[in-house]
């Protein structure tokens, strides 16, 4: 037969193909963000449901009802000092989370990160806003280990 649940001894609980994905800002840094703009997550290292556009809308559609662990961070690319931004989760297209953040240097590559669990119905969606208060464009930094998006069904 089929596996659905295995419950170990020691009482981990895994499932088989239970919603998971980390999607990543890859190919080119996204510049920009004088008011609260979508993060395009262009590529993913794993997507068990296929729940993640990665090609046109950048957004995270559950196939199930459930609760679910979002967690986004963010580097910027050297921003302006004294810079302040806000680091948004929004479900279906209103923000329900957001982090703030004030820069007093202008060096590195500083991270944002949020987190937060999500009840979500299935086709509920979820995108990563981001914004900034200089007026001029900021640039976040693409790379795996620089700018991502994790989302894991937890219940």
């Amino acid at each position: 037969g089929t596996q659905i649940e295995l419950i170990e001894a020691s009482g981990i609980v895994t499932t088989a193909k239970q919603s998971a994905v980390r999607a990543t800002r890859i190919t080119t840094n996204q510049t920009g963000f004088t008011s609260a703009t979508k993060i395009q997550w262009n590529s993913s290292d794993y997507d068990t449901q296929s729940e993640m556009d990665t090609a046109t809308s950048y957004r995270f559609t559950a196939t199930s009802a459930g609760k679910y662990l979002i967690s986004a961070h963010v580097s910027w690319r050297q921003p302006s000092a004294t810079m302040n931004a806000v680091l948004h989760i929004y479900k279906n297209g209103g923000s329900v989370a957001k982090s703030e953040f004030q820069f007093v240097s202008s060096s590195g590559y500083p991270t944002m990160t949020i987190a937060d669990i999500i009840d979500l119905s299935a086709t509920d969606y979820i995108e990563i806003y981001l914004s900034q208060d200089t007026g001029a464009g900021e640039t976040i930094v693409a790379g795996t280990d620089y700018t991502y998006l994790d989302i894991s069904k937890i219940a």
